[in-house]
């Protein structure tokens, strides 16, 4: 499970092993404390890497806008490996099983983003969640 503790200063983010209990706290690369507010969807990719979605900044909770970025971290250590700017900023997203691909949903139009480039698939309106 992940999930977001709040604190008093910064909320922490861990992943909690729902059969032992082992609780394993996300870091960033800085090694200080998160400096993005994480967003749903969340998920593990088939290569095990904890997938966030995230804004940075400062989020209006009365008016929140879609993730900007994918932080992805270490399963065993919580170390953050990778961060990714999303273009468009999507609603849903989703990886194929190989964790090469991913689907986007934006804008009520669906995505295709695979090495760096993002197409929209044709054909496809009003789309509100896609799952690979």
């Amino acid at each position: 499970m992940a999930l977001e503790v709040d604190g008093f200063d910064v909320s922490r983010v861990v992943l909690v092993d729902a059969d032992t209990g082992v609780v394993t706290e996300l870091k960033p690369r800085s090694g200080g404390p998160l400096d993005y507010t994480p967003q749903a969807p969340w998920f593990r990719r088939p290569d095990g890497m904890v997938v966030v979605g995230c804004t940075t900044g400062v989020v209006d909770p009365h008016n929140p806008s879609p993730p900007s970025e994918l932080v992805m971290h270490d399963p065993v250590t919580g170390e953050e490996r990778e961060r990714t700017l999303l273009q468009p900023e999507p609603w849903g997203f989703d990886y194929d099983p190989s964790g090469t691909h991913q689907l986007l949903v934006a804008d009520h139009a669906i995505y295709r983003r695979s090495g760096g480039r993002v197409t929209r698939i044709p054909r496809l309106a009003r789309v509100r969640l896609a799952v690979w």
